[in-house]
């Protein structure tokens, strides 16, 4: 079968498009609110009877100084000092049988 271009076809239809609903359908939508809504409106909530004094929201950079240590990057100010991590490398031992990466593919 040959390809027929789509812009041959048309983009016409043949039937005809809906007709419009009457217009009482379209006075219902636009109808004024009604007082109370259509939602029922929940009273506000009573006041505490004891006004218990809330404790403070300390607000301090904890994750952000975890974060710059994992990430070895600059530390956020007022972060506490950390110790260096010292990392201990020795070398292997003569008995070993480790080989240096280049040296195991010839």
């Amino acid at each position: 079968m040959p390809l027929v271009p789509v812009a041959l076809l048309g983009c016409g239809d043949a039937d005809s498009p809906p007709p419009a609903a009457a217009q009482k359908v379209y006075d219902r939508l636009n109808l004024p609110a009604v007082a109370g809504g259509s939602v029922p409106s929940v009273p506000p909530p009573a006041p505490a009877a004891s006004a218990a004094a809330t404790a403070p929201v300390v607000l301090d950079n904890r994750v952000q100084c975890a974060e710059a240590r994992v990430a070895g990057g600059l530390m956020p100010p007022g972060c506490p000092p950390t110790e260096p991590v010292l990392k201990g490398r020795v070398p292997a031992t003569s008995s070993s049988s480790w080989v240096p990466a280049s040296d195991q593919f010839h």
